[in-house]
């Protein structure tokens, strides 16, 4: 920068901070002047009066120079803003009804936006929290013609590290969950076994102590642990000197080496503990991930990488049939992967705020084009006294721009509450959820929208106080509230607006609700509301074959039957939401069917009690009883879903089918159907389940107990326990008792938390229409007087005074609707991922919002009706 700019930045600066003090020295200056002219004058013989006026006359006014002289500072527009900015405040303070609901309605707004927008950010707009995270990739695997894809098992893993380049690392983890005992109360505690390479992976370190030592992968007496930070001092209290600690977790001696930062919260299931995968800190032999991670290397692209393994699984399949063909591996964002399915709902609420800022902007608009009526002598005088149209125009603006900031720092501070009261609203399992804050970006989204509110509202007002028709206005006994065409036109399509504006919001939250009355009739194929369910950890030293879980598990059931508060108690090593095994299926009727169009299916091992815990009823054929066991003929019964996928125009009973392949083989008999069950929540289609007898086939050591309870009985949690420790003692028990009802309820919380927000922003848009509807009947109402007065005294009666008034609202309305009803129908298709049982354009739905929405505006139209139903003739023609 010049020095020459320098000292002319130092005058500008000057100029305004003392602008007071320059502007008096100014006129100290030029009355000098005109004092030195005067004085010449009498030299020449002038009297004082003539020499003064001569004066006056040649140097043309002091005032004139002086505001020449400001203007040249360059801050006239600043000085103009300042004192405009002063005058609004002065008038604001005198109308606080108008200050309150326009300030009010626009932090509202505003609040809801910034809240909406800083979980849009926090969840999905910012990289996660690791090293290059935008190299990343969640690592998956599908089979052929299976349903879902599925985190890798470690020998795809290890062979996808030998034959890739483009990715450099990977890593993985899986589940680890129990009992954590030896520091204070006992406490059940989730975590994460992890691959050696896993904390490198993401280039985070312990924030004390160290990571895990590549011999703690391969020693089998070393039991290591690594806290978060948030178990840290929720159950360590901040204790430093916790590294070379002992602890208990499911009865196993584990050493405390390091405490990660508090910034460090991977995936969604947010553990608590990390140890390493090994078959010592699980006690199993460690197969499936829950997840797996690698990172692209530094010039490779995700589309080179995907190709690669495409490649890599091509040359497995050819190398080993039996275990690769089919195998296909997915490459996916790590962000992408934890925030995609969460994506669309959010940018939706984002849209849905971003309406009701509209509608508020809209409402204010029309309180503030009142305001300017009402203002309409004032303006005129101001006109008339020599101000121009762009003065008027600046200082209007000024003012709505005065109410937008004062309206976004109240919004941007109730910000900060709204946020928390979202976030504890919001779905537990949400993505990032303990990272969601307002943060500088949503901060200055806020300031945007505060500006652009501003102008928004506030242009339209300034812009009819431009075509005041002075001669008007400035009649003798004019009430300077006056309004031409233009005034009413643009406050009718403000209203138009309003309508159809909300009509869309009310629509969306119309078509939720819809969705939640369909998702309660869902049948789910079992009785949630008394059937809880609870996991045992079979320890393999202690229970090492199926024989000996299987004896458990039935020398624990007398226990649990004879409890009075249980009704029926069952082992199962799945159960909807937790557990089931996919296998491949095999039909003995279609022996040469191609293998590729047999579909997976959930294979659970039951006891003989099962249905009649869960209340999963029999279509057909019986349940499973005494004669199922191990030295009998194997049996099956398959859900609704099984027998119309795969015998659609048979009977199933008496068929035989077979799950796995090769030494695997297990021909079973149908011998019964039972009605459909949902396994994954009330979004979940029917699921086809096999079901085989506890005694015949079992696999994996942490079976699950079900019971169901009695009405109105209490938790079962201790009665299970009690019963197992009956039979062992030293037995885990790893979950607490939920009923089957909780988890219905948690597979739609990201629909709940859509249909109570969108409801919220829809109401308060109804709420602001109705008002919008109301304001502009009363000024009609008010600037008609005199035509209503005449009206009534040539004979009018009420009810022809009242279709007047209810006509124009009704027109108003009609229109609105009309507009609203486009657009519902051009956006709706954005909810269709959202929707359950009902398409986005569903007529019936449609229909019950707008009679909604006309009903509850032509009755905001009453007051204003009845008020022009009883104007007196006499009093209205007098005023005029």
């Amino acid at each position: 920068m010049s020095l020459r700019w320098i000292k002319e930045l130092g005058h500008w600066l000057k100029a305004l901070f003392h602008s007071k003090r320059l502007s008096r020295e100014l006129n100290t200056e030029l009355e000098q002047h005109l004092e030195f002219m005067v004085a010449e004058n009498i030299a020449r013989g002038m009297s004082p009066a003539e020499a003064r006026r001569a004066a006056v006359m040649k140097f043309g006014g002091v005032d004139r120079y002086a505001e020449e002289s400001r203007e040249s500072w360059g801050t006239q527009l600043l000085s103009e803003v300042f004192h405009d900015a002063r005058q609004t405040l002065r008038q604001l303070t005198k109308s606080p009804g108008f200050t309150f609901v326009t300030v009010g309605t626009l932090a509202v707004a505003i609040a809801a936006s910034t809240s909406i927008f800083s979980i849009l950010h926090s969840v999905v707009l910012q990289p996660l929290s690791y090293r290059d995270s935008g190299k990343l990739v969640d690592i998956r695997q599908i089979r052929a013609n299976a349903q879902n894809q599925f985190a890798p098992n470690l020998a795809t893993l290890h062979a996808l590290a030998e034959r890739s380049n483009s990715l450099t690392e990977m890593a993985g983890y899986t589940g680890w969950i129990g009992n954590l005992t030896g520091a204070g109360q006992p406490e059940r505690i989730y975590g994460n076994a992890v691959t050696e390479n896993y904390f490198s992976l993401l280039g985070v370190e312990p924030m004390l102590g160290r990571p895990f030592l590549a011999s703690e992968y391969s020693d089998t007496e070393a039991r290591v642990m690594i806290l978060t930070h948030q178990l840290w001092v929720n159950k360590f209290e901040s204790d430093t000197d916790v590294l070379g600690r002992q602890v208990n977790f499911n009865l196993q001696p584990f050493t405390i080496i390091g405490v990660m930062p508090p910034d460090f919260r991977p995936g969604a299931g947010q553990p608590e503990a990390f140890a390493p995968l090994t078959e010592t800190s699980l006690g199993r032999t460690p197969q499936f991930l829950f997840r797996a991670v690698g990172r692209l290397s530094p010039d490779a692209t995700l589309a080179q990488a995907v190709q690669e393994t495409g490649l890599i699984s091509n040359s497995l399949a050819a190398f080993d049939p039996g275990q690769w063909e089919g195998l296909k591996i997915s490459l996916t964002p790590l962000l992408e992967s934890e925030v995609g399915h969460i994506k669309t709902t959010l940018l939706t609420l984002v849209g849905a705020v971003g309406f009701l800022l509209m509608v508020a902007c809209v409402n204010i608009a029309n309180l503030m084009l009142t305001r300017a009526n009402t203002r309409q002598r004032e303006i005129a005088l101001k006109s008339a006294l020599g101000a121009s149209s762009e003065r008027l125009f600046q200082q209007l603006l000024t003012e709505s721009m005065i109410i937008a900031l004062i309206g976004g720092i109240v919004g941007i501070g109730l910000a900060f509450v709204g946020l928390d009261f979202l976030v504890s609203l919001a779905p537990v399992d949400l993505p990032r959820l303990n990272e969601i804050g307002i943060h500088g970006l949503a901060l200055g989204v806020s300031a945007a929208i505060t500006l652009f509110t501003g102008i928004g509202f506030g242009i339209l007002p300034a812009l009819q106080a431009r075509r005041v028709d002075l001669t008007e206005a400035l009649k003798d006994g004019s009430s300077g509230s006056g309004q031409n065409r233009s005034s009413v036109r643009v406050r009718n399509a403000l209203v138009v607006s309003e309508i159809s504006l909300a009509l869309i919001l009310l629509a969306g939250a119309g078509l939720l609700m819809q969705t939640f009355m369909n998702l309660r009739e869902t049948e789910m194929g079992y009785d949630g509301d008394v059937v809880y369910v609870d996991r045992i950890r079979l320890l393999p030293q202690d229970y090492p074959d199926n024989q000996s879980r299987i004896d458990m598990a039935y020398r624990t059931l007398p226990y649990l039957e004879q409890e009075l508060e249980i009704l029926h108690a069952a082992f199962a090593s799945g159960v909807p939401y937790w557990g089931s095994f996919n296998y491949v299926l095999q039909l003995e009727s279609r022996p040469n069917a191609d293998p590729d169009q047999l579909s997976r299916v959930r294979l659970s091992s039951v006891t003989n009690d099962y249905f009649n815990t869960i209340g999963n009823r029999l279509i057909k054929g019986r349940y499973f009883d005494e004669r199922d066991r191990e030295d009998t003929p194997m049996v099956a019964i398959i859900s609704e879903q099984f027998a119309r996928q795969h015998f659609p125009d048979s009977d199933p009973i008496g068929e035989r089918v077979a799950v796995g392949g090769g030494d695997e083989r297990e021909w079973r008999e149908i011998v019964g159907v039972t009605r459909d069950i949902r396994w994954r929540g009330m979004l979940d289609d029917p699921a086809a389940v096999i079901f085989v007898p506890y005694r015949q086939h079992l696999t994996g050591p942490n079976p699950k107990v079900v019971v169901r309870v009695r009405p109105g009985a209490r938790n079962p949690g201790p009665l299970i326990a009690k019963a197992v420790h009956s039979v062992d003692g030293q037995l885990p028990i790893e979950l607490e008792s939920v009923p089957l009802s909780r988890y219905d309820s948690n597979s739609i919380a990201i629909q709940r938390f859509s249909f109570v927000l969108l409801t919220a922003f829809s109401s308060v848009a109804l709420l602001l229409a109705v008002l919008g509807v109301y304001g502009v009947m009363s000024h009609n109402v008010n600037q008609r007087r005199t035509e209503i007065g005449v009206r009534i005294a040539l004979g009018a009666q009420s009810k022809d005074i009242a279709g007047l008034v209810l006509s124009n609202a009704a027109r108003l309305v009609a229109i609105g609707l009309v507009i609203g009803m486009a657009g519902v129908l051009a956006l709706s298709r954005l909810l269709e991922s959202m929707l359950h049982g009902i398409e986005p354009h569903d007529s019936g739905t449609l229909i019950t919002v707008a009679t909604v929405l006309v009903v509850v505006t032509i009755l905001s139209a009453y007051l204003p009706t009845r008020r022009a139903c009883r104007v007196d003739p006499t009093i209205a023609l007098r005023s005029n």
